[in-house]
């Protein structure tokens, strides 16, 4: 099971930063997840740069549909407690704990070019890849 953030998934879209083993990253792994927050993370970030001249309306759409087809399973149930806990410890935003609390209870890899991600991940001995 894969913990997936926005910075792993626009790598693979967004064509000025485009990494080869996004793929094979993501296809490595049969479960991806995310907290529901993705899903509205993503549609932020793809409406930016299309606001910044980066994509257009068109690729844009494209990008959506393609990473909704991907099939990631968008999780409600963090526990409050724990997204504060982490969030405190590791000095993250509550953003950013989400991904954290998501990988420590289902016991998947993260998958995040966040190196602040990275480090807390670390500290808190989750597995962490960045394509």
């Amino acid at each position: 099971m894969l913990v997936v953030d926005a910075s792993i998934l626009l790598i693979a879209f967004l064509a000025d930063e485009e990494d080869p083993n996004w793929e094979s990253l993501l296809a490595s792994h049969d479960d991806l997840v995310a907290p529901w927050l993705l899903w509205i993370e993503v549609r932020n970030i793809v409406l930016t740069a299309e606001r910044r001249h980066r994509l257009t309306d068109t690729i844009a759409d494209s990008v959506m549909h393609a990473i909704d087809s991907i099939g990631i399973d968008y999780d409600t149930a963090p526990r409050s407690d724990v997204v504060l806990r982490i969030a405190r410890n590791q000095s993250l935003l509550a953003y950013d704990a989400l991904y954290l609390e998501l990988a420590i209870r289902r016991g998947a890899i993260l998958a995040t070019q966040d190196h602040a991600l990275q480090w807390a991940a670390a500290a808190e001995g989750i597995s962490v890849t960045s394509g």
